[in-house]
Order: structure tokens, then C-alpha cells, then sequence
């Protein structure tokens, strides 16, 4: 039993590797960077996953499922083996790479081994838990039934991203669902290179990349099922996208930017806030480009193109979904009613209280850091922080758009970890700067994400563990620091300074993702799952 399970998993991680590697090959045909395809290739894979996986719910053809992914493994072999020259180029572009900047790739290669071993090995985290579930419920039961309340589920939520689950919980086994938060973060690092390129040299936008992966809780995401950081990806690789297509139109990038908005659903009802806003981005930036006109020709010049594009917009919409969803006589997108108690109540007057407590908790210096001013130089960092709170006029120190009273913990690792000191360091102030001075398409993007933290400071009420609600914010506004540090403001010295403090605090973000309860999945009597390295 454990052999079988141990070839499922194994084999499982080798499709994906085959997927993603046509998908960069392909994207290098395309006339992209290396850390375009990067991150084009994973994306594109997480799509084809999803869209795979959720048609064998839907339709309840599991077996024909199978039968499809050994037709495209035998394509994309031979379309691999065609290509295998190509290899040995590739490979020495990013070794020429690696020995230009050796202490920071090396640092990010090492991690990444790390973090692989690591997502093989611990459980998925509370809240990937509650996503497996859905899944472990369709897989047993299909996509018509009603979800019974015992499993926590008053209706179906979008999966477009728990669907990616499917791929190794079909084995009854919830090793490898990790995996899908770690090739987030990969595409994380290439979208984030190739958007900084665009304002600076390769030595700045490295340390650009750096400032994003080192953020503690894009560490901790990376080791879980995908749910909170592969929207980020998603969204990194549509803004990626809009650049490129602004840049030289193209129909296969339009259509796949289409399709990524559409699979970027995903969660409650608030979080259709940033899909929304990157299709409102989009429209804005490509009509001012390339005209209306222009656009809707191109994608009626190429009806085969367009039309193989329908199917997958239809299902990562996930409209369908709402029908069922509706028929049952449930929540509309499976989640809490609209005013519900964790939605902000207090209008503006929350909205502001909302923003002055993010903006107190995004100064997150770590827990070292607080040990170390508090036993070596006499103050807390975070007791100065609530100080400052508690100076705060009445309506806003209170509890108006709140559950529960304010209060700063810099945990280091899990539900209520932040994204570190540079977030609030570097990446605000790249904001302001990139909304007063930045060229046109920076401005229109940092507009935009600053319009989503305003949003969820409106929607949302604050409680504990919120910074999952930021995780798009800082993962998709990473790059614009680039635009921040232009060579005459930060030397060659500041930037290797500053990427070794932040592969000093990858490293540290690292040693605090520990072990996480078991998982279950569904009911103790569904709990078949087995685990490699128990």
C-alpha cells in the first residue's frame, strides 16, 4: 500500500514538472524574458490542472480524466523531446545568471530545497484543511449533490484553486497538495523579476525579488495548499500580462489574461474585489493603448482561438457554481451573509479605524526584533506601537469596524504573520511614490491596489489573522519598489546590504514554518489519507 501511494504522489509531481515545462518552452517561442516564462509556465499549469479537475467533477467522468491526462503526457513527451536541445540553452542562461549573483540565488536555491522537503512532509495548514474538504465532499459525492452541514459547507465556495487538490487526493492522500503553494511562490519570484526589469537594472530588480519572497508570510503560504498565495500569483501573472500586451499585442496572451482574471475567483464574496479591479485595470490600460477597436478585431479575427478560450472562462467564472449553489437554497458563493459578523458595520468611521490598525500591524519587525529591544534596550516595539494606537481620537481607537479589540502580535509563523519590516519600509512608500511620479501604467496599478486595501478595510471587519486579506496587496505591489530604488538612491553596496538582510529574513521566516495539526479530511471515517515521512 505504501509503494502504490508512494508511486501516485511521485508520479503526480512529475506531471506537473512535464506540464510546466512545455508551458515554458512555448512561452520562450513567445519572444519572453526567462523569468516571463517563469512565471507564465507555472500559472498556465494551474489553470490546466484546475480546468481538468473541476470538468471531472462536473461531469462525474473521473475515468475519462485519466485517459485525457495520458494523451497530453504523451504529447507534451514528445513535444519535450523535440525541444531537448533547448534545454542545455536554458540552462546555461540561468547559470550565467546564478554566477552573476551567487550569494542571493544560491541563498533562494537552498530555501527552495528546503521548502520542498518541507511541503512533502507537514500537513496542510487550518485553512487549506477547509478548502481539501470541499473537494474530499465532490470527489465522494459530485458537484449536484447538496453539501451536507456536517462538513461546514452551507453551500459550495469557488474552487478554481482547491480544485488543484484533486491531483492527489483522488490517491486518498493529502501529500503533495502543498506543492501548489510552493509553485505560487516560484511564479511569485518570476512574475515579480520580470515586472521590476521594467524600471531597473537586473542587480535591482534581483533585490526587488528578494524583498517579496523574504516576506514571512509569502514563506509560510508557500508550504500550503495554494489557497491564500496562488491568487497572488494569478494576480502578479495578469498584471504581467497587461504589461506585455500593452507592450506588443498579442490574441494568445488576451485570451489567457481573460482567462486568468476569470480563474483569479476565488474564496467569499469579498474577494471577487481584486478580479474585479484587474479587469477594470486591463480595460482601462488596453483601450488607452490599443483602442477598443482595435482589441475586439483581433479577438474576432481569431474565432478557432477565441472559441477554445469559452470553455475555460465559463468554468473559472464559476457562474455555474452560483446556479447550483441557488437551486440548493444556498448562500449564492457559499459564503456568510453580506452583513454578516465579520463584515465592517461602521461604514467610513470603520473603514478609517480599519486602515490606521493595518497600517500599525504591516510595522512588522519580527518577534527577534521585539526580543531584542525589549531584554537589550528596554522598550517593546509593540507595546510603543499600541501606545501610539491608544492616542487615536475615540472613533477610531475603539472597536468601530472591528470584532474585537486592536491589539499587535507579531506571531512567526501561521495565521497571523505579517509580510516583515521592508513591506512597510519600502513597499508604502514605493506606493505614494509610484501614485505621484511614476510613468502610467505604474501610477494605474498602484491606484488600483491602494483602492483594493481601501476596500477591504470597508468590507471587512478588522480581527486577528487579517493580513491574508493583504497578501494580494503586498505580493502585487512588490515589483513597484524597483521604481523606488533607482541606482543614484541605493548603491551597489545598499543593495547587497540589503539583500543579505533579506536572506536573513527568509531564512528565519523558514525556521518558524513548523509542523501543523493533522489533517482530516471530511469525517474521521473518510480520513484515509497517508502520509510518506510520518
Amino acid at each position: 500500500m505504501q509503494l502504490l501511494f508512494f508511486t501516485a504522489v511521485f508520479t503526480s509531481i512529475a506531471e506537473i514538472a512535464t506540464f510546466c515545462s512545455v508551458g515554458f518552452m512555448l512561452c520562450r517561442g513567445w519572444n519572453t524574458t526567462f523569468a516571463e516564462a517563469v512565471s507564465y509556465a507555472v500559472v498556465t499549469t494551474l489553470m490546466l490542472l484546475s480546468l481538468l479537475f473541476q470538468m471531472a467533477m462536473v461531469s462525474g467522468l473521473h475515468g475519462l480524466l485519466t485517459v485525457v491526462e495520458i494523451v497530453l503526457l504523451a504529447v507534451s513527451a514528445g513535444f519535450l523531446w523535440r525541444r531537448r536541445s533547448q534545454f542545455g540553452r536554458e540552462s546555461a542562461a540561468f547559470f550565467t545568471f546564478w554566477k552573476a549573483n551567487p550569494l542571493a540565488v544560491s541563498a533562494i536555491a537552498l530555501g527552495l530545497v528546503y521548502m520542498v522537503a518541507l511541503a512533502l512532509s507537514i500537513p496542510p495548514d487550518a485553512a487549506g484543511c477547509k478548502q481539501l474538504n470541499q473537494i474530499v465532499y465532490l470527489r465522494d459525492n459530485g458537484i449536484w449533490a447538496a453539501p451536507a452541514a456536517s462538513h461546514g459547507m452551507p453551500a459550495f465556495f469557488p474552487f478554481n484553486h482547491a480544485a488543484l487538490a484533486y491531483m492527489f487526493l483522488r490517491f486518498d492522500t493529502d501529500v503533495g497538495v502543498n506543492l501548489f503553494g510552493l509553485m505560487a511562490y516560484v511564479s511569485i519570484a518570476g512574475s515579480t523579476y520580470a515586472l521590476a526589469r521594467r524600471y531597473a537594472w537586473p542587480p535591482t530588480a534581483l533585490t526587488v525579488s528578494l524583498i517579496v519572497l523574504s516576506m514571512p508570510r509569502m514563506v509560510y503560504q508557500a508550504t500550503t495548499p495554494g489557497g491564500e498565495i496562488v491568487p497572488v500569483a494569478v494576480g502578479l501573472f495578469c498584471l504581467l500580462a497587461v504589461y506585455r500586451i500593452v507592450e506588443r499585442l498579442n490574441i494568445n496572451e488576451l485570451l489567457l489574461l481573460v482567462v486568468g482574471i476569470a480563474f483569479a475567483v476565488s474564496g467569499e464574496k469579498a474577494e471577487l474585489i481584486f478580479p474585479t479591479l484587474v479587469l477594470v485595470l486591463a480595460w482601462v490600460l488596453l483601450v488607452r493603448r490599443h483602442g477598443s477597436v482595435t482589441l475586439l478585431s483581433l479577438v474576432s479575427g481569431h474565432k478557432a482561438r477565441t472559441l477554445a478560450a469559452i470553455l475555460p472562462l465559463l468554468l473559472f467564472s464559476q457562474v455555474w457554481l452560483v446556479a447550483i449553489n441557488v437551486a440548493h437554497g444556498n448562500d449564492w458563493l457559499g459564503s456568510q451573509a453580506a452583513f454578516g459578523p465579520f463584515y465592517n458595520q461602521d461604514g467610513l468611521q470603520g473603514a478609517l479605524a480599519n486602515a490606521v490598525r493595518y497600517t500599525l500591524e504591516s510595522i512588522h519587525l519580527t518577534l527577534p526584533a521585539e526580543l531584542f529591544c525589549s531584554r537589550v534596550l528596554g522598550f517593546s516595539p509593540i507595546e510603543l506601537l499600541q501606545w501610539l494606537y491608544g492616542l487615536l481620537p475615540g472613533y477610531l481607537d475603539g472597536t468601530a469596524g472591528a470584532t474585537e479589540p486592536f491589539a499587535i502580535t507579531w506571531a512567526p509563523g501561521g495565521s497571523q504573520s505579517w509580510f516583515g519590516p521592508f513591506g512597510f519600509l519600502l513597499i508604502f512608500p514605493a506606493m505614494v511614490y509610484a501614485i505621484l511620479r511614476g510613468p502610467r501604467r505604474l501610477k494605474a496599478v498602484a491606484v488600483a491596489l491602494t483602492g483594493y486595501c481601501y476596500l477591504v478595510s470597508l468590507v471587512y471587519a478588522w480581527s486577528p489573522g487579517n493580513a491574508r486579506l493583504f497578501s494580494l496587496f503586498f505580493g502585487c505591489a512588490g515589483f513597484s519598489t524597483a521604481f523606488l530604488l533607482p541606482p543614484w538612491r541605493l548603491s551597489l553596496r545598499g543593495k547587497r546590504v540589503l539583500q543579505i538582510m533579506c536572506i536573513i529574513l527568509f531564512f528565519y521566516a523558514l525556521t518558524c514554518n513548523t509542523a501543523r495539526p493533522l489533517f482530516r479530511m471530511g469525517t474521521p471515517a473518510a480520513n484515509t489519507g497517508f502520509r510518506l515521512f510520518e
